[in-house]
């Protein structure tokens, strides 16, 4: 399709407008939004001082930081904020984390991560380590039992 747009007018914008590439960019951040998640909390599982859990933390950050820069779905917009905030957390970068969070609560109450980012910087602020969150997986069993 990029070949074919390409080659009748060299015109990219127009290919990046069109519903199908729309689509297929939609579902690619969704996979990522979701890989980054389940990087970040296998990093969990693994003991701190593991190499591979650095590098589960590190592709969690750079997945979500694809997510954020596009900024293509608003409704876990914040979600990919706080997840990127929890692994520059775990990775010692307080500073990233504590940037990461206050944006969250920038963008509003109605944000549906806005009160675990303002839990998680009071947290960090009181200098108190923060618990990560439970996995999704432990939060679905919950609510159904």
């Amino acid at each position: 399709m990029r070949e074919e747009v390409l080659e009748r007018d060299g015109d990219l914008k127009e290919l990046m407008a069109t519903r199908a590439y729309r689509e297929r960019e939609t579902l690619a951040l969704t996979a990522l939004y979701h890989l980054s998640w389940a990087r970040y909390q296998m990093s969990q599982l693994v003991p701190a001082n593991a190499p591979t859990r650095e590098q589960l933390l590190r592709s969690a950050v750079d997945g979500f930081t694809e997510f954020v820069y596009v900024n293509e779905i608003p409704e876990i917009y914040g979600d990919c904020l706080y997840g990127r905030a929890l692994a520059f957390h775990a990775l010692g970068e307080t500073r990233k984390a504590t940037e990461d969070l206050q944006e969250v609560l920038d963008l509003g109450p109605s944000n549906r991560a806005y009160s675990r980012a303002r839990s998680t910087l009071e947290a960090l602020r009181r200098g108190k380590p923060t618990e990560p969150p439970r996995p999704w997986t432990e939060r679905r069993r919950s609510s159904i039992v």
